[in-house]
């Protein structure tokens, strides 16, 4: 992103972002340890997936809240970007003298 796109008050979002996919990753070397075992305990591997399930929908669920989805870059009736915010205004065209 952009620097300057996330504001202090977005900081704690975001690092629950980051704690939920470093969680995801570290469950996905689990459950590939798992399958490597001879024998698999399916109930073990059955609650690894659950974890990552839940994981990923956090992680969706985080990153739509701040808008880091492709739905939020992409416009729907193209393949171009959305703009990019440009430099703020310097007056407010609310207070401009016509």
């Amino acid at each position: 992103m952009q620097p300057g796109y996330f504001a202090g008050s977005h900081y704690a979002s975001l690092k629950q972002l980051c704690r939920h996919a470093v969680e995801a990753r570290h469950t996905s070397k689990l459950i590939e340890a798992c399958l490597k075992q001879k024998k698999t305990d399916i109930k073990q591997y059955t609650r690894l997936l659950t974890l990552q399930r839940q994981e990923s929908a956090m992680i969706i669920r985080l990153m739509q809240s701040m808008r880091l989805t492709h739905q939020a870059i992409y416009r729907a009736d193209s393949t171009k970007q959305r703009p990019a915010l440009g430099p703020p205004l310097l007056f407010k065209p609310w207070n401009r003298q016509q």
